[in-house]
């Protein structure tokens, strides 16, 4: 695992490449790999003991979150996925089943006009996308500051999942980056500060 070299690239360069890489990926190698993330994340306990829990709806070449959908469905956990608004900003709204869910802006799967909001404080536990993630919590995403707004100021737990290949030890990160307590690739569960499995 190579250390990010932060004087020499940024964000956006390491978002490029790594969005290139992912893509490389046969589908396998990106399947394999995301079904062990998952299992991962279905073993946390503070993701087992919470009721209201917040979780992205995968894109084709996003770490699946089928799984863990379908695994709070059956545990009759309250299941909210976000739902972008304007520029940087979103909500979450309740959905019960794939059925509360089409696509939407850039082909994005979000939650139906009916569905019902539900405000964070709400939320215990959250399952939030990353490109790339490193041991003290920082989390890259796609850069639209979407979730950094939503968790800002909240008491949401928050697990981040990430392909082993793309977590460093150090990221580049801004004041205003909401740090993860919790990021799981498909060899490790990590949990920040304390990191261990």
């Amino acid at each position: 695992m190579d250390i990010f070299p932060q004087n020499q690239e940024t964000k956006e360069d390491l978002r490029k490449q790594i969005l290139y890489t992912r893509k490389m990926w046969h589908y396998e190698k990106r399947a394999s790999a995301a079904d062990a993330i998952q299992q991962n994340v279905l073993a946390l306990p503070a993701l087992q003991k919470a009721d209201t829990v917040f979780c992205y709806v995968s894109t084709e070449f996003e770490i699946s979150t089928r799984t863990i959908l379908q695994w709070l469905w059956n545990n009759q956990k309250c299941v909210v996925v976000p739902l972008c608004l304007e520029k940087g900003k979103m909500c979450a709204c309740q959905v019960k089943s794939y059925a509360d869910i089409q696509p939407g802006k850039f082909g994005i799967l979000e939650p139906k006009p009916y569905c019902k909001k539900i405000e964070s404080s709400e939320i215990s536990f959250a399952i939030v996308p990353a490109l790339a993630c490193d041991s003290q919590g920082n989390r890259l995403g796609y850069g639209g500051g979407y979730y950094d707004r939503y968790l800002a100021n909240s008491s949401i737990v928050c697990a981040g999942l990430c392909y082993d290949d793309f977590f460093y030890p150090a990221l580049p990160a801004e004041p205003w980056d909401y740090k993860l307590q919790y990021v799981v690739t498909e060899s490790k569960r990590y949990q920040v500060p304390l990191f261990s499995e």
